[in-house]
């Protein structure tokens, strides 16, 4: 008999009813009314490529691209949670108990819309006691956390998945967490009936004032895939350990800068950009070479962003080196270099002219060749208050890019496949609350 509900979908609806059940239980006296409310981001629009659908360019082998006036697809990401504090309603530290829930959409703009699944289903529990102060346990799937590089939407820091964890324990002059995050998936390119499992542990010591109008964030993940044999054929265990700092600077030239280094080796040679391998690198697990190659592959990334956001001018501006030493495993031995900025000028309170420019270089060091993408946009932009990330907003733009003969058929999709350069223009209404 066909299955009608996988797996996944029971565990789904059994988080639900937990949600539910706890949400709804009678309450104290001093319990208040449970609060609602919805978070969430979108955007849509439609553009054009030489008299075709927009396509976007991008350069191959770097990890993201400058994305004004360089999205080809609608998108959501819609949520909300379900918030019960049991103490007064002037209670600062009161204890409470969130569900909180999310889930995407998206389709290119040529094809329909489909659901991606569910993004975030997950309890939190806070405030149990003046013993342990704003400590907070967090159970489910969690968008734990994720700092990003707005204008080329670069999560270089992207721990999201199922699992646990607490979070806001005083430690010193700073606050501690913990995370631990697991996924099972089947590998690709082998007969392997069995799900491979990885796992994640995260510890972290954030909000160290370690100057004036600064805060570092300090992190360490280990990871590991979990071999295991199915008939005649084995997946090989693999390790991996990543490091990182975090630096936030408030008023800094004008603005708020953020600094990051990042290290990851083995299972976590990603450094934290991605948490858990993909189907088609386990399945390379399947002799003890494969598995230390894997367990040598290691990246370097050190990204800087800064953003300004007066009443006339707002910009960001963006560095970004990372060097990936993954050769022996996937053939992978390239430098990516970025630099960017979306500088903004405020005509009034509604109406401004935005601007983007990205440059992306990537190095193949295995082949000796090199070649970089160019991208520039100009758009007028309707908002409702002046700023920098005030949403919503109503776009025209358009854009025009370059690339090196050696990306010439990897860029721009087929309408731009003998060429090395490119156009698109279109309309987007962005949102996020």
């Amino acid at each position: 008999m066909k299955r009608l509900i996988s797996n996944k979908q029971i565990q789904n609806l059994c988080y639900g009813i937990l949600l539910l059940s706890l949400l709804t239980v009678p309450s104290s006296s001093s319990a208040t009314e449970p609060e609602f409310a919805t978070t969430g981001y979108f955007r849509v629009g439609h553009g054009i490529s030489s008299g075709g659908v927009q396509e976007c360019f991008k350069t191959p082998g770097a990890g993201a691209k400058y994305r004004l006036g360089n999205e080809c697809e609608n998108y959501s990401d819609i949520g909300g949670h379900l918030l019960k504090s049991f103490g007064q309603e002037d209670e600062k530290y009161a204890a409470y108990i969130k569900a909180a829930w999310q889930f995407e959409l998206a389709g290119n703009y040529d094809r329909q819309i489909d659901w991606l699944g569910t993004s975030q289903l997950y309890l939190e529990l806070g405030n149990f006691s003046k013993l342990t102060g704003e400590a907070k346990v967090w159970l489910g799937r969690h968008y734990y956390s994720r700092p990003d590089i707005h204008i080329n939407d670069f999560f270089f820091l992207n721990l999201k998945g199922d699992g646990i964890g607490i979070k806001d324990i005083s430690a010193g002059p700073g606050k501690f967490a913990y995370a631990y995050m697991q996924q099972r998936q089947h590998p690709s390119g082998i007969v392997f009936n069995d799900q491979i499992k990885q796992s994640m542990h995260e510890v972290r010591w954030y909000e160290l004032p370690i100057n004036k109008n600064g805060e570092l964030l300090l992190y360490g993940m280990l990871t590991r895939i979990h071999g295991r044999t199915a008939g005649a054929t084995a997946i090989h265990s693999v390790d991996g350990w990543s490091v990182g700092a975090i630096h936030t600077q408030q008023a800094f030239l004008g603005g708020k800068n953020t600094l990051s280094l990042q290290y990851g080796k083995g299972s976590a040679r990603q450094a934290g950009a991605q948490l858990f391998e993909s189907r088609e690198a386990i399945g390379k697990l399947t002799t003890a070479t494969a598995a230390q190659q894997l367990n040598s592959s290691r990246t370097i990334r050190v990204t800087e962003q800064h953003v300004v956001d007066g009443s006339r001018w707002a910009w960001m501006s963006v560095l970004i080196y990372e060097r990936k030493m993954h050769a022996a495993f996937d053939g992978t031995d390239q430098t990516w270099i970025s630099a960017g900025v979306r500088p903004m000028y405020f005509f009034n309170d509604n109406w401004r002219a935005v601007a983007e420019f990205g440059h992306d270089r990537v190095r193949n060091h295995l082949t000796s060749t090199q070649g970089a993408l160019n991208k520039a946009t100009i758009a007028l932009e309707l908002a409702k208050a002046r700023g920098f990330w005030e949403r919503p907003v109503l776009r025209l733009y358009g854009t025009h890019a370059g690339w090196s003969e050696s990306f010439r058929g990897q860029v721009g999709g087929s309408t731009f496949a003998n060429k090395t350069s490119g156009w698109n223009a279109g309309i987007q209404i962005e949102h996020w609350w």
